[in-house]
Parts: C-alpha cells; sequence; structure tokens
C-alpha cells in the first residue's frame, strides 16, 4: 500500500510519504536481515529463547554496556507482553471487548517492533559480556476461570498502557546516564518509536488523551523504575542473568488507595507501601508525628510536599498544582527537605498515568 502526502514549504518543496516494502539487503554493520519483521512469527521471533553468555565481572563493563544490559532484560518484560497478547488474543475477542478491528494487527506490527529492540539491545551489548536472556511473567490478563474475554482485553490494554508509559519514564531517565553518543542515540531512537506505541494505545485504543504536555516526565533515577517492572517476573530467569536491574536499590513499592484519594491538581493522595516482594526491602518504619516528604515529578520539574504522619500505613497529602493534567506523574518518597540524589529516595517511585480517561498506576 501506498500513502502518498503532498504539501508545500514556503512554496518551494514538496514530498511524497510511501509507505515501502521492508527492505531486505544486509547492511555492513546493520542487523540481520529482516530483523524488523521478517522474521516474524506468531510466537515472536524465529530464534527465541535465552541468549546468554558466561557472565563478565563488572568491573570490566562500562557505563553503556551495563544500561544496555538493564535495557535487554526489560525489553524481554515488554517483548513477552506482546507476544502472548498475539497469541492469546484474536481480532474477534478484541472487537467484542470494543476495540477496533485493526487492533491485532497493530499488536502485530509493535511485537514487531519490540522483535527488533531486542536485537538492537543485544548487539549494544559487548562481545563476552552477559546478554540476559528471557525469564517467565505473569501480566495478570488471562485468568479465564475469573474474567470475562471482554474484563482479559480490557485488562490487557490497560497494562500495554502502563508499560510503554514506564518505557518512557525509564528511558528519559536512562538517557542522561549513557556514556557516549551512540548509546545515547540508541536510547533516543527507541524513545521515539514507544512514543508512537504509547500514543496509538492511549488515543486509539484506550480513547485518552495522546499528548503530556510540554514535556515528557524525566525522573533521573532510571534503575528506580525499572525495579518497578520486576513486578511481571513470575518465575524463573536464565542463571547467568544478572540482577535485574543491575544497581536496583530495592526500594519498597508504593501504592495508593483508589476509594480515598481524589486524583486531581490540588486534591488528594493517600499513599501506602505495597509488601516487599522480589528481594525489596521492608517499608520504613514509622510513627505518629514523623515528618517525611513526599516528591512530585512531572515534565521536567518535581514538586516536595512535607508530610505529618498521622498513620504511619497511609500518608495523606495533596498533589500540587502541577504543569498540566496530562502524561505521567511519579512520586517518590524522602526523609530529606527534597531529592538531590538517589540515595535520598525510601520509597518508590509510584507511576501515575494521570489523564482522566486512563487514570491507573504502575507500581
Amino acid at each position: 500500500m501506498i500513502l502518498t502526502t503532498s504539501f508545500a514549504f514556503f512554496g518551494l518543496l514538496s514530498a511524497q510519504i510511501i509507505r515501502a516494502s521492508p527492505v531486505t539487503q544486509n547492511i555492513i554493520g546493520g542487523p540481520p536481515v529482516g530483523i524488523y519483521g521478517t522474521n516474524f512469527t506468531k510466537s515472536g521471533p524465529v530464534d527465541q529463547g535465552p541468549t546468554t553468555f558466561p557472565k563478565q565481572a563488572d568491573k570490566d563493563l562500562s557505563v553503556d554496556a551495563v544500561l544496555f544490559q538493564n535495557l535487554l532484560a526489560a525489553e524481554w518484560i515488554v517483548q513477552d507482553f506482546y507476544q502472548q497478547g498475539v497469541e492469546y488474543f484474536n481480532q474477534s475477542m478484541l472487537t467484542e471487548a470494543g476495540f477496533a478491528n485493526d487492533t491485532m494487527s497493530k499488536l502485530t506490527e509493535i511485537l514487531q517492533n519490540e522483535n527488533g529492540h531486542l536485537a538492537i539491545f543485544e548487539a549494544a551489548i559487548p562481545p563476552g559480556a552477559t546478554k540476559p536472556g528471557k525469564c517467565q511473567y505473569d501480566y495478570g490478563f488471562n485468568d479465564s476461570t475469573t474474567l470475562s474475554s471482554t474484563q482479559q482485553a480490557q485488562i490487557y490494554m490497560t497494562t500495554l498502557s502502563l508499560i510503554e508509559l514506564g518505557s518512557m519514564a525509564y528511558l528519559t531517565g536512562l538517557a542522561q546516564t549513557t556514556e557516549t553518543a551512540t548509546g545515547l542515540a540508541t536510547v533516543m531512537g527507541i524513545i521515539s518509536a514507544e512514543t508512537r506505541h504509547l500514543t496509538w494505545a492511549n488515543s486509539a485504543v484506550l480513547a485518552g488523551d495522546p499528548f503530556v504536555g510540554p514535556s515528557d516526565t524525566v525522573y533521573p533515577y532510571a534503575t528506580q523504575i525499572l525495579s518497578t517492572t520486576k513486578q511481571f517476573i513470575s518465575g524463573s530467569c536464565p542463571s547467568e542473568n544478572p540482577p535485574y536491574p543491575v544497581g536496583d536499590q530495592l526500594l519498597p513499592k508504593l501504592t495508593y488507595n483508589e476509594t480515598t484519594s481524589n486524583l486531581q491538581q490540588g486534591g488528594f493522595i493517600d499513599i501506602m507501601f505495597k509488601p516487599a516482594t522480589h528481594g525489596d526491602q521492608n517499608p520504613p518504619s514509622l510513627k505518629k508525628g514523623d515528618n517525611i516528604s513526599a516528591v512530585f515529578f512531572h515534565s521536567l520539574w518535581n514538586w516536595t510536599v512535607p508530610i505529618t504522619v498521622e498513620d504511619p500505613t497511609v500518608l495523606h497529602t495533596q498533589i500540587p498544582n502541577i504543569t498540566s493534567w496530562s502524561g505521567e506523574l511519579l512520586i517518590s518518597l524522602t526523609n530529606k527537605t527534597t531529592i538531590e540524589k538517589a540515595e535520598d529516595v525510601i520509597a518508590g517511585p509510584m507511576l501515575l498515568e494521570i489523564d482522566s480517561a486512563l487514570l491507573s498506576s504502575l507500581s
């Protein structure tokens, strides 16, 4: 199919946008032939499964090597989510749940993109270093004994939005930590692709706002966000895999009381601690009268809101007037006057998707 669009640029230029057939030649230094789709099957990459090498000592790895180890391990979570969806659902199930007639084809196309991301991140890890393999994952949508097919599809699509939102959050953070221009360019290229996935999910699928305000939220401690994605790991990982994520602080995770919270600018949120899993620390020992702070990250800024503890199990605090009520809002706790470094965070972050039509959290 060819999609043609003509436009004038100051009356001098015109151009055409053409959807061409996939390039099949193997460019020198590029990825294997067909990595963006021709090797695609319904179950994902043809050569599926762990692709690990003997573990190399951490002291021998560059900053970018560790970064791409973390990204490859995270990408397996994303890729497997789409793979499970393509295998579990069919278009009839999605149509009955109220989704568009092209939803399955879009999920398939995104899965092809994620297959390519696996190859890109694997290629960015130097030879001889561990290339993390696939673990066992559970996304909570495919329980046919308690959920109808429509409920399963709705849970899946909401989780899709949250996974893509989480990807954007940790990728923008990791972009700040690359040590080479090549590493930065690779991360930025993936951010651009993931932005398109999230925009499609939020607008075409979930009928929410595709825009995020003047900027995506930049959270400076990306490893803390990666740590929240451990919740999807339900079983074993290849024994050669490094810890995920490398550099994990094992911070307590946060959630909120949906019944008592009023999530809007100037509203109140009741923050709670989740039970410790995946080796994370137990919640901090708080008592009535203690002083801590909730720090709200949105766009390129953050707001610190002091809290005097009344109930150590529920931290009641007000949401500040942030830049715009769209996109993602991240909340972390600190016992300092504000957060200036990763070690100042004592719990979190909790990631909220704050579009009124999509209000939900990944924590």
